[in-house]
């Protein structure tokens, strides 16, 4: 078979199956839903010391709120990821939209603490469940050379959500001071993008290579990840629940496990990645993969506002605008390192990003200015999501046909399930270390880990998405 074309994004039909039309209204989609998923986890960010005020409540429990809502997740990734293996990637993300959106206008309205939580890990469901799709979507609808672009553009739709949450947040001012409406507007804005689901079903074509690929059932779906081993992948559920619960209700779980907290985890921990090894080494490198990812961005982001404000008693405004222009530098990583990995490969171009990254991490965590501090943190947002921006071509290139809506946003959630504790983890540091070092100390780990890691894995890079016509899906000639 001769070279194969790789013109589709101006072409009416292409590699695809879709016009030039319908590939750009998917990725539309995809972009739009992980931005505004991203804006509705964010906004608890930036608000909290105002709900610590409004709930009555210290500012570990809303950052425990950030871990409910992480935890959940891989549930949300495991349900949506099914539903959209086994009947097409549509209907579960215009589902997953509504739901997310509903569940975030509700948070406006919680009158105390424990619904907000209980709202809060809800919404975790609904978050987990929008990437894997989002993502299965839009790369399998972008032409070959296009995808490390496109994967960018897609991934920056995260850093564009915290972008929004921070605009919203510097206009807004809320404050522990200010009418109660203040922080409620915040959540109410999060339900706008339930009108994503009316553009999804208008304009959004169905994934063609889902349709090539589709499974008859969800045994199938799961045969595809782990073979003739899949019921061991499903028992590894029961671990997964286990360290779920010791995250949000950790002394029911000892009424089970009568051991200390950490050698509990690292019990659950060990069974896990043991039942996934045995079902499936793909899923277990990629989870692995993915909570180092997610060590790197949660663990450089979530806290930041509250750090500025604590260690350099920034005031609000000033921490919104610091954000807005990391956030910036975070968009610009993405796309240029998503674009890099087309030329110079998945991991090399991963790689390279958390050089970057590393090289500042001195002035990031350790600035005495706010230019020196506002620069540093535009850099490391510009490494930490450049290598981010790969991932969603990275996974999908690494996945299964068949499973192509679970496996990418399992992997995702099984590492936001690893690194939930991430906040939890650096605020206890904060007591011990010092701010500055228990950030920075945890992010040099991570970043040494993940480059580790990524050079040892696999790499994918120009993999066809749809059936050959004697055969399955092959890499594309160069």
């Amino acid at each position: 078979m001769g070279k194969r074309s790789v013109t589709a994004i101006t072409n009416s039909s292409g590699e695809t199956g879709l016009t030039r039309s319908q590939q750009w209204h998917a990725v539309t989609a995809s972009f739009l839903g992980w931005t505004l998923d991203a804006f509705d986890f964010f906004v608890v960010v930036f608000l909290v010391d105002t709900l610590a005020a409004q709930f009555h409540v210290s500012k570990s429990a809303i950052v425990w709120t950030l871990t409910a809502t992480l935890a959940t997740r891989p549930l949300g990734a495991l349900i949506f990821g099914l539903l959209a293996d086994r009947y097409g990637r549509r209907i579960p993300l215009m589902a997953d939209v509504i739901f997310f959106s509903m569940i975030e206008l509700a948070c406006g309205f919680a009158p105390n603490y424990v619904t907000f939580l209980v709202l809060r890990a809800l919404y975790g469901i609904g978050m987990g469940g929008e990437w894997g799709v989002g993502a299965s979507l839009a790369m399998e609808s972008a032409p070959q050379r296009w995808r490390g672009i496109l994967s960018g553009m897609l991934q920056s739709g995260y850093s564009v959500g915290y972008l929004l949450a921070a605009l919203v947040n510097g206009i807004l001012q809320p404050s522990p001071h200010v009418a109660d409406w203040h922080w409620r507007a915040m959540f109410w804005i999060g339900g706008v993008p339930a009108l994503l689901a009316l553009y999804i079903r208008t304009k959004v074509p169905e994934s063609e290579a889902w349709k090539q690929h589709r499974a008859p059932t969800v045994r199938e779906v799961l045969k595809a990840v782990a073979g003739g081993r899949y019921p061991v992948l499903v028992i590894s559920a029961v671990p997964m629940a286990l360290w779920a619960a010791c995250l949000l209700q950790p002394a029911l779980v000892s009424r089970l496990i009568p051991l200390p907290w950490i050698a509990t985890m690292a019990l659950l921990f060990t069974l896990i990645f043991l039942f996934l090894w045995l079902s499936s080494r793909q899923l277990a490198y990629l989870g692995l993969m993915m909570t180092l990812f997610m060590f790197l961005s949660h663990g450089t982001q979530d806290l930041y506002p509250d750090f500025l404000t604590t260690v350099h008693a920034m005031s609000s405004s000033t921490v919104s605008w610091i954000a807005v222009l990391y956030n910036i530098g975070a968009v610009a990583g993405a796309i240029v390192f998503g674009r890099m990995s087309e030329h110079v490969g998945r991991r090399r171009s991963i790689v390279l990003a958390l050089a970057l990254s590393a090289s500042v991490l001195v002035f990031w965590a350790f600035g005495t200015s706010v230019l020196i501090v506002a620069l540093s943190a535009f850099l490391m947002q510009a490494g930490v999501q450049g290598a981010w921006g790969i991932i969603p071509a990275h996974l999908n290139e690494l996945s299964p046909g068949a499973a192509r809506g679970l496996v990418p946003g399992m992997a995702y959630q099984l590492g936001i399930l690893f690194a939930a504790p991430t906040n939890t983890i650096e605020y206890a540091l904060r007591d011990w270390l010092g701010y500055r070092w228990a950030l920075a100390a945890f992010e040099i780990i991570t970043i040494v880990l993940l480059a580790v890691v990524v050079s040892l894995g696999p790499e994918n890079k120009g993999l066809s998405f749809m059936r050959e016509e004697f055969g399955e899906s092959v890499a594309a000639p160069g």
